[in-house]
């Protein structure tokens, strides 16, 4: 029996043979190209050429936040960087294969998974690291070097661990691998470049690449409910393997630099890059490297990852807001207490001095009544 019968055995609704005639050109929506497509929709070629441009607004707002000696220091001292490798190599993949046998998903669903966990972190993770007050020098170092890192890492994972489920030989995509490294240093090179020449300009347009970045969630959010409606009729296996893997994987992250003793905006940074990865390119993979009637079930789980790895991000930053906010009220109402306790203080002090003044005036006055007293007695006694 194949996949296909084993879902509609089990009342799915999920129709493969429908869905996988959109799937030929899933990443030509997210700036990757797939060869066995010559044609794209307008929809697609809209969102490709917006989504290019506000990633390249997002990246240049990015290099705006970095400090040169910033950058140097964690590049002349790289552990974090190293951490965060291990993390995004070596965990996550691990996770993610243990996770499909645990969860016993089909053969290609949990090769999807698989694939995902293995690519690196992408820019979305840089413009989330700037929402919770992380170490977007840290954030920018580890993105650059884990894309370069992928053109090995990544076989190498499907090696060990891909023959589980299928014998396929994955097809590397070297090209995008340097299109996203490209992506990601050389607009976030200029912006390094204007905050240095031009600080209060760069000032200025890290709020514009915020907003663009608020937007570009918004957008391509709309963009995978349009144009991949279907792939949410999946069973309940896969959803809990999207909504558990990055949650664990934050956590992971985030525990794994606390172990090592980094600080808070680090452990954020590490916690962000593990759980976040790069979706353009695990799609260009996988379009590269399996056929039509295979990448339709391969790539739901990337497809939803897509979805709900934002979503999750969107409630991490949400949830450090929200302890801030907190601690600043906290932190607030203990400024006030100490104010009010050294106005006290001040007040009882002050009375206090009040009091011996008048005791000092009292024992003056009453020197100054003996001293008169006596001299009217001398000039009696004289007279």
């Amino acid at each position: 029996m194949d996949w296909k019968e084993r879902n509609s055995s089990k009342g799915q609704q999920f129709n493969i043979a429908n869905y996988t005639v959109d799937f030929g050109n899933v990443s030509n929506s997210f700036n990757a190209t797939s060869p066995e497509n010559s044609g794209s929709s307008p929809l697609q070629v809209a969102a490709k050429i917006v989504l290019m441009l506000v990633l390249l607004v997002i990246m240049f707002s990015v290099g705006c936040q970095i400090d040169v000696k910033d950058l140097f220091a964690h590049l002349r001292r790289p552990f974090g960087i190293v951490i965060g490798a291990v993390a995004q190599f070596v965990l996550l993949p691990l996770l993610a294969f243990g996770a499909g046998h645990a969860l016993q998903l089909p053969p290609l669903q949990a090769l999807g998974m698989l694939v995902m966990s293995c690519c690196p972190g992408g820019s979305t993770s840089n413009i989330f690291t700037y929402w919770v007050d992380g170490d977007v020098p840290l954030s920018v170092s580890m993105t650059t070097i884990n894309t370069a890192l992928a053109a090995g890492m990544l076989p190498l994972n499907l090696w060990i661990y891909g023959g589980s489920w299928s014998a396929t030989t994955a097809a590397i995509p070297y090209r995008n691998i340097a299109e996203a490294f490209a992506l990601v240093v050389f607009p976030a090179a200029a912006g390094i470049l204007l905050r240095w020449k031009r600080p209060k300009l760069a000032a200025v347009l890290i709020k514009v690449g915020s907003v663009c970045a608020a937007l570009s969630i918004v957008l391509t959010e709309a963009l995978m409910f349009a144009l991949y409606p279907r792939m949410f009729f999946v069973t309940w296996r896969i959803y809990v393997a999207v909504i558990l893997l990055p949650t664990v994987a934050y956590v992971l992250g985030y525990v794994f630099a606390w172990i090592v003793r980094m600080e808070s905006p680090q452990r954020r940074t590490v916690s962000m890059e593990t759980a976040v990865q790069n979706f353009p390119l695990c799609m260009t993979l996988l379009a590269l490297s399996y056929p039509k009637e295979q990448l339709g079930e391969i790539a739901i789980y990337p497809l939803l990852f897509g979805c709900f790895i934002l979503v999750e991000s969107i409630l991490f930053v949400a949830g450090f807001r929200l302890k801030e906010w907190i601690n600043r009220r906290s932190q607030k109402g203990v400024e006030e207490k100490q104010r009010m306790f050294f106005l006290n203080g001040d007040c009882q002090k002050k009375e206090e001095k009040e009091k011996e003044k008048e005791k000092a005036d009292s024992i003056e006055k009453e020197k100054e009544t003996w001293k008169m007293e006596n001299e009217k007695d001398n000039v009696t006694v004289y007279a």
